[in-house]
Order: C-alpha cells, then sequence, then structure tokens
C-alpha cells in the first residue's frame, strides 16, 4: 500500500503497487476509523492489469481524526494469500490566536511508507485558494508549525493548510507522497467605527473600517431619527456623505447606522448604533 492521501475533495485516495501479471483474484480494501476499534471491509476491488491500483474513499468526516488502510489480496482460490501494510493518514489541527494573527499548526505522523520520510511540506491557502509553493517545511521528528498571517489584514480571514509527507527512495524504487486532511482557519474580523464625522471638515465621510471578514456580504444603512432609510449600500469602500436619495444634505444630529457583514464561514455580525454628523461652516 504505496500510500493514503487526503485530496481537496475531502476525500482520501489509496494508491496500492502491485504485480499486474500476478494470479489475484480481487484486492480487499479494508478500513479502520477514527472512532473504530478494527478493519472493516471497505469495498473490493478487481485487478487492472497494471502495477497501480487506486482507490478513492469519500466515506470519510477528516475532522475526526487518522484514518488506517490495509489491502487482502485475494488469491485465485478465494483465499487470503497475502495482507499489506497498513497506512495511517495524517491528522491535521490548526489553532488560532486572533490577538497576534497566527495559527498554530500540529500534526500526527504519517505511517505506511516502505521509506523515510525525509522531510514535512506545509501548504497555506488564503481565502481557499492554495498556493502551489509551501510556506515552510520541517523535519521529519517535527510536527508543529507556526503561520503568521499578520501581514494579511487586508484580506478576508481565511487561511486553509494542508501537510505533506515526502518518502526517501523505498525498496521499489517509489518516492511517494501523502497529503493530511485540510483545515480551515477563520480570523475574527477587526472594526473600527467612528462615532462623528464633519461635513466639510477633515473626515467628511462615514466609512466604517472592517477587515478580515467576507466582502460579499458587507451591508450599511443610515437611518434619521423617524427610522427612515437615506441611505444605503453594499460596497465597504463606499461611505455616506450626508446626502440623501436626492444628493440634499441632511442637517446636523444623531443618525442611527445598521451594519451587517459575515465572516468566510458564515457567521454573521450585526453593529447598531449612533453617528454624529456635523458641518464645519467656516
Amino acid at each position: 500500500l504505496a500510500s493514503a492521501s487526503h485530496n481537496l475533495s475531502d476525500e482520501i485516495e489509496l494508491l496500492c503497487y502491485t504485480d499486474g501479471a500476478a494470479s489475484v483474484q480481487a484486492y480487499e480494501v479494508e478500513v479502520m476509523g477514527p472512532n473504530d476499534t478494527d478493519f472493516s471491509l471497505l469495498t473490493t476491488l478487481t485487478p487492472n492489469g497494471t502495477n497501480f491500483i487506486t482507490y478513492n474513499d469519500g466515506a470519510i468526516s477528516p475532522s475526526l481524526g487518522a484514518y488506517q488502510y490495509r489491502i487482502n489480496l485475494i488469491d485465485s482460490c478465494g483465499n487470503v494469500g497475502f495482507v499489506t501494510n497498513v497506512a495511517r493518514t495524517i491528522f491535521l489541527e490548526v489553532t488560532t490566536d486572533n490577538v497576534e494573527m497566527r495559527n498554530v499548526l500540529s500534526w500526527s505522523t504519517y505511517q505506511g511508507f516502505d521509506g523515510n520520510i525525509v522531510q514535512y511540506k506545509i501548504y497555506r491557502g488564503v481565502n481557499g485558494v492554495f498556493d502551489a509553493t509551501p510556506i515552510g517545511t520541517t523535519l521529519p521528528g517535527v510536527r508543529s508549525y507556526v503561520d503568521d498571517v499578520s501581514a494579511f489584514f487586508e484580506t478576508q480571514g481565511q487561511f486553509c493548510y494542508r501537510v505533506e509527507a515526502i518518502e526517501s527512495l523505498n525498496s521499489y524504487n517509489l518516492e511517494e507522497t501523502a497529503f493530511s486532511n485540510t483545515v480551515c482557519a477563520t480570523l475574527d474580523p477587526v472594526v473600527y467605527i467612528p462615532n462623528a464625522f464633519i461635513i466639510y471638515g477633515e473626515n467628511p465621510i462615514f466609512m466604517p473600517i472592517v477587515n478580515l471578514y467576507d466582502y460579499s456580504s458587507y451591508n450599511l444603512t443610515i437611518y434619521d431619527r423617524w427610522g427612515g432609510v437615506i441611505f444605503n449600500t453594499l460596497d465597504r469602500n463606499e461611505g455616506w456623505d450626508g446626502t440623501g436619495d436626492f444628493e440634499d444634505l441632511k442637517p446636523e444630529g444623531v443618525y442611527v447606522y445598521y451594519l451587517t457583514f459575515d465572516d468566510r464561514e458564515g457567521k454573521q455580525y450585526q453593529y447598531r448604533r449612533t453617528v454624529t454628523m456635523l458641518i464645519d461652516k467656516q
């Protein structure tokens, strides 16, 4: 069993290296999940005439833990002629420090390579898009990594991670790799909302400053003292300049605003407060 690797479709791909010309009737794939105490039959595969057989297990829950696999080779008489090595997937976990804007990764070791693990590679995806280049590597005995994401303050706040185990050249002249489950961490939004603005002054536009959230969810509404809507925008870069629908400047006073937005995990944030509009008459 050459490798058991998570893919981005929330499946575990098994790669079996065998002798395509051998008298094998079938391959019985067995699995032991994170909460199981023994192996159970997952599926039965038929030989395809090549030395490599693959199977994708989609009936998994990646957040529960590592999965273990082995394959029984059924000979021409219908008996188990050989049982492969056990492959155990990498289980990755991530904790978030919202204050320091750091994500701390820790993962279990991959088990099942014929060769040795030479290193682990860490990959980051910003808002779900992974870069092909790893952000870091660790030695085989180091299974943790701290990712400082403070430079990504202007992003939508979601960071996804995968860890890849790299095998040395093994006795079958193969060098395989195996990925962990994908884990996404979402930082808390950072919000600054001024409580006043001055028409014709240095800050003539009322515009909340929000970072680390889903940009498409932004909704800002301004109400007058009678509860009527005088301004609304879905554009996070558009603020209220104190005018109404007919570009008429509203009088000085206290106005109610209602701001809503979601983070990348769909959690909604709501702010309903007041802002004072002043007019510089000089």
